[in-house]
């Protein structure tokens, strides 16, 4: 069993986006490869959730859904189920603001919690800029199990400590091409 295993969300179908938002270049850089950036040197292993073998080219094991139509829980899941850790460091492929220091405040507040998120300023969680015991896994597996799909319902049955995000602009979850351009300045 690992100490700490890092999932890279990347199975969405990106509808609102248009095209794979994980392959668009922002910055000069696939936005993918910002998350790649943030936990690489925090984690054992590395993991891609997405069920299209595009995402071998990184070089880091790609694991497919076990739930299909199970959105990110599911890919969270899978992750875990293949790679057993003590601790998951979990983001997004369109999170290209949150960086290393982020995930490493989130992994140094886990402690005896099952999961630590980061919220905005309003207080609003974002479940998929996050660290996740081992301890979550049954938790997750059983709302999977009950057609529960959304990471939001699961936190509110863990022991989770919510921290407020000290950069809001880290939580910008890249989902439109509007907002992708409006932060490529």
């Amino acid at each position: 069993m690992n100490d700490i295993t890092g999932i890279i969300l990347a199975g969405g179908k990106s509808r609102r986006f248009g095209t794979d938002k994980a392959f668009a270049l922002f910055r000069g850089r696939k936005m993918i490869e910002y998350s790649i950036a943030a936990l690489q040197n925090l984690c054992n292993t590395l993991v891609i959730s997405a069920g299209n073998e595009n995402y071998m080219q990184f070089g880091f094991p790609v694991v497919a859904d076990n739930f299909p139509e199970g959105g990110p829980l599911s890919g969270m899941e899978a992750c875990m189920k293949a790679f057993p850790a003590k601790a998951y460091l979990v983001s997004g492929c369109d999170t290209p603001l949150a960086d290393s220091a982020l995930f490493k405040t989130l992994l140094q507040a886990l402690g005896y919690y099952d999961a630590v998120v980061l919220t905005d300023t309003s207080g609003k969680p974002e479940p998929l800029l996050g660290c996740y015991s081992a301890s979550s896994y049954p938790v997750i597996l059983d709302a999977l199990k009950n057609k529960q799909h959304k990471v939001q319902d699961v936190l509110s049955q863990l022991n989770c400590l919510y921290l407020k995000a000290t950069d809001p602009t880290a939580l910008a979850n890249i989902n439109t091409i509007q907002l992708f351009d409006s932060l490529q300045l």
